[in-house]
Parts: C-alpha cells; sequence; structure tokens
C-alpha cells in the first residue's frame, strides 16, 4: 500500500501558540497533530537559539522531555527519548510569503478535522 504524503507546514509565529503546535505535530502532549509534516518555523522577532531554549524549557507547558540544540541560527534539532532527530528551518522573514509560504499549509489554528470534539 503506498504511503499518502502528508502536507508539509510552516508555524509562523513561534510564542507559545506556535511552541505547542510544534510539540503537537511530534506527538507530544497526548494529542497528535501529524497529520501534517512541520519542516520550518518562522518569527521576524527570535532568534534560533532562544526559540530552542524556550522550546524546551517552558515555564507554563513544563518540561518538552528531548533536547533541543540551535544548529547555525538557521535550524534547530529536536532528539527525543526515543532517538529519533527531526530539523526543522527557521527564519525570521517579516511574512510567511518571503520563506516560500506557498509551499507549505498555513495556518493559525489545526483544521476542525483535526480538533476534537
Amino acid at each position: 500500500m503506498a504511503e499518502t504524503k502528508r502536507p508539509r507546514a510552516l508555524i509562523n509565529g513561534f510564542g507559545r501558540i506556535g511552541r505547542l503546535a510544534l510539540r503537537r505535530s511530534l506527538g507530544f502532549g497526548g494529542v497528535d497533530l501529524a497529520a501534517f509534516d512541520v519542516v520550518a518555523v518562522n518569527d521576524p522577532l527570535a532568534v534560533a537559539e532562544s526559540a530552542a531554549y524556550l522550546l524546551e524549557f517552558d515555564s507554563t507547558i513544563g518540561k518538552f522531555g528531548s533536547t533541543t540544540v540551535a544548529e547555525d541560527g538557521e535550524s534547530f534539532s529536536i532528539k527525543t527519548a526515543g532517538e529519533k532527530e527531526s530539523t526543522f528551518k527557521f527564519t525570521r522573514a517579516k511574512t510567511p510569503a518571503e520563506v516560500g509560504g506557498r509551499n507549505f499549509l498555513l495556518s493559525r489554528a489545526p483544521p476542525p478535522s483535526l480538533c476534537p470534539s
């Protein structure tokens, strides 16, 4: 059986909600939003190092439980306890279009089909 290709997603804004969306897309927190693949994070006000740190150590949500490392200022990696590693491009563009927003699924909230009823 052929594997269905999931849409690629760009998280635009990496505040508390953006970080929570990334965690959920990786299956953390009991809600699996893995219907899409997050491939990039855009936040014009942050730098990759601080974004990686805030993802790992959130004062409200709690510790991520995975190691998060900023690679080169343009990406960061997450290594889970199961040794799976995911790398995400990090950009500081003012608009998603500057990142190539037409190539990504863009949404401020998950589609209704992913929300529990």
